[in-house]
C-alpha cells in the first residue's frame, strides 16, 4: 500500500515527507473513528461490482425503511431497474476494511466512471450510493451505515455533475459529518455557495476537476474556488486544457484517490502557544497554476491549491490590550531564532516574497489596525512585538508593506531601530498614520543603526521617483545601506517581484544565523606595462586522499532529445569558440586546444554577426571544416547563432523552396525581404547602424530567415543554436506563441537530418527563460556572468546574487524541451563582449562595466595568474551559488577595447601558429581535471 499511495507524492511540487506518507499508508494516529469496531455484514443477495462484492437494498420514500434487494441479473455493473416509490441503494465492500471503516459516497451516476471507486475499495473504502438527490432519503442512507453497519461518521464525497450538486446540498447542511469533497464538473446551487462558511469552518478540503471547456466550470466551480479561498479553506482545482463535460474523472485514478486517503487525516496539529484559548485558524496557499502533462489523459492540467503546494496555519487571535486582531501565518517548520515578518497589511496568496519566507521558516506577522482609527497605532504595535518576542520570536523582525502599508513598516522600524533585522518595501507610498514626522524626513535612527533596506519597484510606478528614489537619495547620505531593484516596464500592481530569491537572500542573510559566504575572489594584478614578465599559469589543486577517484567517465552519448544528465554533462565542459568555423584562429591548433582541455561543447563556433552577403560562402566553408572537428572528436556538439541582427544584405539570399514549404507557404522564386522581417511600428529599427535592425519574430519574414538559418546550419552538422537576446525580438510576442512555433519547426528539422536526431538551443535571457503554458521553450538557458568591480581595489572584480540583472537563482522551470521536468532548467554563464566605455581602465564607469571594460576585455587585460586564479574561482562560485549553474570557459572572442593592438582573445598557448596566444588553455585543463570524468 505504502508504494501505490506515494505515486501522486511525486508528482506534487512540495512532496510528502516519508513521515506523512507512511502515515497516509497507515491512516495516521489513531482516532476515535479509526478506532472503531469491524464493521456489522450486511445482509441480503450478494452480487459482483468490479470484483467486489455488491449488496442492493431499497428505501421507501415515504418512511425510509431499508430492506435488501436482489439485483436483477442483467445489470451488471450498474442499476437499471427502479421501482415506483423505492429508491435503489447499493454497498460495495473492500476486501478489508481500512481502520476506522472509511467510505465514499457517490452522489448520484452510480458506475459513471468508477476508477476513483475501484481503487478507494482496494485502499479498503466501502462504496456507498442512494438513488436520490440530497435531503431525507440521504440522512436516512447516513444512518443507516453509519449507525447500523459501523461505518465511519464521516464519509468521503464523490459528485460529478449533478452528484457534485447534491454532495455540495449535503455537505453543507452536514459539516460536521463529511471528511472531504471530490467533485467533477460539479453543478452547485446557490444556497450551497452561501454556506460553505461552514465547511470552511470544518477545514473540509475540496477537490475540483474539471474541462477547460466545460459551459458551467465559470459559474460553479471558479466561483466556489474564489470564495472558499477568502474563507480559508482548502481547495485545490485540476483543469483538464481543452476537456469539456465530458469524460468525467480521471484515467489514472491515484490522483483522486490519494487526496481522498490523505483527507482522512487531522489537518495540522495543536494550535501554537502564542495564539491563547480563543482563535481562529484558517489556510494560506499559494494560487498559482502549474501546468503538468498528464499523458493517460492527452493534456496537460492546470493545478492548483494546497494539494499541490505547501498549506499553512493562519491564526487570528487578540492579544491584551490592544483593540484590533493579530494574523499570524506559521511556517511548517520554525526557523532557528524563530525569525518573523512584521506587516502593517492582509496578506493575500499573491505576496510571493512572504510565500517563499514561510518555506524558509519564517513567520508573518500582520500588525493591529483597529477599525476605530485612520490607522496603526504605535503602542499597540509596540505590545504585539513584547507579546511575540516573549513567546520566542526574534528579537529584529523583519519590517515589511507593500505600497501604502510600507509607510507604516518604515515608521515602527524608525521608531525602534534596534529592533529591526532590516526594511522591504514593495512600490512604497511613504506616508504613516502611525507616526507624525513622516518616514522620508526621520531616515537617521535608522540609518546610524545600520538598518538596511530594500526596495521593489516597477519603473513605472508612480511613487518611484517621489518616494523610493528620494528614500535611496538620502539614506545614502546619511551611509545607510539601500538596495533598489527596478522591474523594467512594470506599473504598481502587481508589486511583488518576478524572481524572489534576490529579496529572500537579502533578508535571510539579515538573520541571526547566516549562511555561509562563498570564497572571496582572488585578488587582481593587473598588466600594467607590455614588458612584465609571464606568470606561470596556475597550477592544479591536488584532491585530498578521501576524495575518491572517479567511477565512471562522463556520459556524452544521445540520440533524439537528450536527457538532463547527458546535457549536465556538456554543459560543464563548455567553452566560447567565437568564429571557430568562420575564420578566426588557426583551425588545426583549435582543434588541437578543445581536445587536449577536454572540450564538448563549443559555443559560437558558427558566429555570423549580419553580412548576410556572405553567408553562403561562410556556409560553404563551415561545410568543410565541421567533419575535421568532429573526426577529432566525435562527441563534440558545435554551436551555430541565431542573433538579433538583420541587415538589408539579406535581400540578397535567396529563399530556398524547401523553407517555403516547411512553413506552408506558396513556393515563390524570391530573395529574403529585409522590411518584412522589421517591427511595424518602428521598433528597434537601425538599432546597430543604417539599414541593421532587431527582427520582429512574430512576422512571417523573420521565422522563413531564422527556420532557413537553423536547418541550413543543422544540415552541416551544428547541434546547438544560440538565438542571442531572444526577448528583445519578441515584443509583438509576448505569449510567446512565434517563438514556440518557430523553435517547432527548427526541431522537427533536426529530429530528422541532424547528425544525432536533435539540437539543443539557447538565448540570452534577462527574464529567466521562455516558458509557455509550463513548457520550457529551451534547452537550456545562457546569461552573462555579469562581473561586478570592486572599485577600492584595482582592477578586481568579484560575482555577486543580485548584481544587476544576473541570473543566478532565477532560472526558470518546467518541461524542458527533452520532456524531463525541472525547478529550474540549467544554464551557462559567460564572459561576454559588448563594446567599451568612454573611461577604459577606471572605475565606476556605470551599469555593467569592469573597470570601464567589457567582461572579456577586463579579463584578458589581467595577468595569467590572475586570470587562471579567477576562471577557478568562478567556476566553484557558481556551483556553489546556484547547482544549476556552469560557468562557460573562454576561448575565443572579440574585444572592443584593444590589448596591445589586438582585438582578439585566444586561450590557446602562444605558438607559431597563435602568436596571440594569451595561454589559459593550461588552467582551463587544470580546472577541468580537479573532477575526472565524474558526473556532476
Amino acid at each position: 500500500m505504502l508504494k501505490v499511495m506515494a505515486v501522486f507524492a511525486k508528482d506534487r511540487s512540495r512532496c510528502l515527507s516519508l513521515a506523512s506518507i507512511l502515515g497516509l499508508a497507515l491512516f495516521g494516529t489513531p482516532t476515535d473513528t479509526q478506532a472503531a469496531e469491524p464493521p456489522a455484514p450486511f445482509t441480503g443477495e450478494k452480487t459482483s461490482w468490479h470484483g467486489f462484492d455488491r449488496y442492493d437494498f431499497l428505501m421507501d420514500e415515504t418512511n425510509q425503511t431499508i430492506k435488501p434487494f436482489k439485483a436483477p441479473a442483467d445489470e451488471k455493473n450498474g442499476i437499471k431497474a427502479q421501482i415506483k416509490g423505492q429508491l435503489r441503494c447499493v454497498v460495495v465492500v473492500p476486501k478489508e476494511a481500512a481502520p476506522g471503516n472509511p467510505w465514499s459516497w457517490q452522489g448520484y451516476y452510480f458506475d459513471h466512471e468508477p476508477q476513483a471507486e475501484v481503487e478507494l475499495l482496494k485502499r479498503g473504502f466501502h462504496i456507498g450510493y442512494v438513488f436520490s438527490d440530497a435531503g431525507k432519503p440521504w440522512d436516512a442512507w447516513y444512518t443507516f451505515l453509519t449507525e447500523k453497519h459501523g461505518l465511519s461518521k464521516k464519509p468521503a464525497f464523490v459528485g460529478m455533475s449533478r452528484g457534485g450538486r447534491n454532495a455540495f446540498t449535503w455537505a453543507t447542511s452536514n459539516p460536521d459529518k463529511v471528511s472531504c469533497l471530490y467533485v467533477d464538473n460539479p453543478a452547485v446551487s446557490r444556497e450551497a455557495i452561501a454556506k460553505l462558511g461552514d465547511l470552511a469552518k470544518n477545514d473540509i478540503p475540496l477537490l475540483h476537476i474539471c474541462g477547460s471547456l466545460d459551459p458551467i466550470l465559470g459559474n460553479h466551480t471558479l466561483v466556489v474556488e474564489s470564495v472558499y479561498q477568502q474563507l480559508g479553506g482548502r481547495i485545490s482545482v485540476m483543469i483538464k486544457d481543452g476537456a469539456a463535460h465530458h469524460p468525467h474523472s480521471l484515467r489514472d485514478p491515484k490522483p483522486i484517490a490519494d487526496f481522498i486517503v490523505r483527507s482522512l487525516q487531522p489537518a495540522g496539529g495543536k494550535a501554537p502557544a502564542f495564539v491563547g484559548a480563543n482563535y481562529t485558524k484558517s489556510a494560506f496557499y499559494a494560487t498559482d497554476d502549474s501546468y503538468r502533462d498528464f499523458p493517460s489523459e492527452g493534456t496537460f492540467v492546470a493545478c492548483r491549491g494546497p494539494w499541490f503546494t505547501e498549506c499553512y496555519d493562519r491564526y487570528s487571535f487578540r492579544v491584551d490590550g490592544i483593540r484590533g486582531g493579530v494574523s499570524v501565518i506559521a511556517p511548517v517548520k520554525a526557523a532557528p531564532g524563530q525569525p518573523w515578518v512584521f506587516r502593517a497589511d492582509f496578506v493575500t496568496p499573491a505576496a510571493a516574497v512572504d510565500l517563499a519566507l514561510l518555506n524558509k521558516g519564517f513567520h508573518i506577522v500582520t500588525g493591529p489596525v483597529p477599525t476605530d482609527t485612520d490607522g496603526p497605532v504605535l503602542q499597540q504595535w509596540n505590545t504585539v512585538y513584547k507579546y511575540l518576542t516573549g513567546h520566542g520570536f526574534s528579537p529584529k523582525p523583519v519590517l515589511e508593506g507593500p505600497g501604502g502599508a510600507a509607510g507604516e513598516a518604515y515608521a515602527w522600524a524608525i521608531e525602534n531601530p534596534d529592533k529591526v533585522s532590516c526594511v522591504y518595501a514593495e512600490n512604497p507610498r511613504l506616508r504613516s498614520h502611525m507616526s507624525k514626522v513622516q518616514p522620508l524626513d526621520n531616515l537617521t535612527p535608522l540609518a546610524k543603526a545600520g538598518v538596511p533596506l530594500l526596495h521593489v519597484c516597477g519603473s513605472l510606478d508612480p511613487w518611484l521617483n517621489g518616494h523610493t528614489r528620494v528614500l535611496e537619495k538620502r539614506y545614502r547620505e546619511l551611509g545607510g545601506s539601500v538596495t533598489v531593484i527596478i522591474k523594467e516596464g512594470a506599473g504598481h500592481y502587481p508589486t511583488a517581484p518576478t524572481d524572489t530569491k534576490p529579496v529572500v537572500d537579502f533578508i535571510v542573510s539579515r538573520q541571526t544565523a547566516k549562511e555561509p559566504e562563498p570564497k572571496p575572489a582572488p585578488t587582481a594584478k593587473p598588466v600594467s606595462d607590455t614588458n612584465a614578465k609571464p606568470e606561470p599559469a596556475a597550477e592544479p589543486r591536488k584532491e585530498s586522499s578521501s576524495r575518491a577517484p572517479a567511477a565512471h567517465p562522463r556520459n556524452y552519448r544521445f540520440d533524439g532529445p537528450m536527457s538532463r544528465p547527458v546535457l549536465e554533462n556538456y554543459l560543464s565542459r563548455s567553452i566560447s569558440m567565437e568564429g571557430l568555423l568562420n575564420g578566426r584562429g588557426d583551425l588545426d591548433d583549435n582543434i588541437r586546444m578543445l581536445k587536449s582541455t577536454g572540450a564538448k561543447f563549443i559555443g559560437r563556433s558558427l558566429c555570423l554577426w549580419a553580412g548576410e552577403a556572405n553567408l553562403i560562402r561562410n556556409l560553404e566553408r563551415a561545410k568543410q571544416q565541421i567533419p575535421k572537428v568532429h573526426a577529432a572528436d566525435p562527441d563534440m556538439i558545435l554551436q551555430a547563432c541565431v542573433f538579433e541582427i538583420v541587415t538589408a544584405q539579406v535581400e540578397q539570399v535567396p529563399v530556398p523552396e524547401w523553407a517555403f514549404t516547411a512553413l506552408g507557404k506558396p513556393v515563390e522564386k524570391r530573395n529574403f525581404r529585409y522590411a518584412d522581417m522589421l517591427y511595424p511600428d518602428g521598433r528597434r529599427q537601425n538599432q546597430w547602424g543604417r539599414n541593421s535592425s532587431v527582427p520582429d519574430v512574430s512576422r512571417p519574414e523573420t521565422k522563413l530567415w531564422f527556420y532557413f538559418l537553423a536547418a541550413s546550419y543543422i544540415d552541416l552538422g551544428i547541434e546547438a543554436i544560440h538565438f542571442g537576446q531572444a526577448e528583445i525580438m519578441n515584443g509583438n510576442d509576448r505569449d510567446l506563441t512565434h517563438w514556440s512555433q518557430l523553435l517547432e519547426l527548427v526541431r522537427a528539422h533536426a529530429a530528422k537530418h541532424a547528425r544525432r536526431h536533435a539540437v539543443v538551443c539557447d538565448a540570452h535571457v534577462p527574464s529567466g527563460g521562455l516558458v509557455r503554458e509550463g513548457r520550457l521553450l529551451l534547452d537550456f538557458h545562457s546569461f552573462p556572468l555579469r562581473v561586478m568591480e570592486v572599485p577600492d581595489k584595482p582592477q578586481e572584480a568579484v560575482l555577486k546574487v543580485g548584481f544587476s540583472d544576473g541570473i543566478y537563482g532565477r532560472s526558470k522551470g518546467g518541461t524542458a524541451p527533452g520532456g524531463w521536468k525541472c525547478d529550474h532548467l540549467p544554464y551557462l554563464v559567460e564572459l561576454d563582449n559588448w563594446g567599451a566605455s568612454r573611461q577604459p581602465g577606471q572605475a565606476k564607469a556605470g551599469g555593467i562595466w569592469i573597470w570601464g571594460y567589457d567582461e572579456i576585455t577586463w579579463f584578458a587585460r589581467q595577468s595569467k595568474q590572475y586570470r587562471g586564479t579567477w576562471l577557478r574561482y568562478a567556476r566553484d562560485w557558481v556551483r556553489q551559488t546556484d547547482a544549476n549553474g556552469y560557468l562557460q570557459m573562454p576561448g575565443s572572442r572579440t574585444m572592443r577595447s584593444p590589448l596591445d593592438g589586438k582585438r582578439w582573445y585566444y586561450a590557446n598557448t602562444s605558438s607559431t601558429a597563435v602568436p596571440d596566444g594569451l595561454g589559459d588553455e593550461e588552467a582551463i585543463r587544470a580546472i577541468w581535471a580537479e573532477d575526472g570524468g565524474k558526473t556532476p
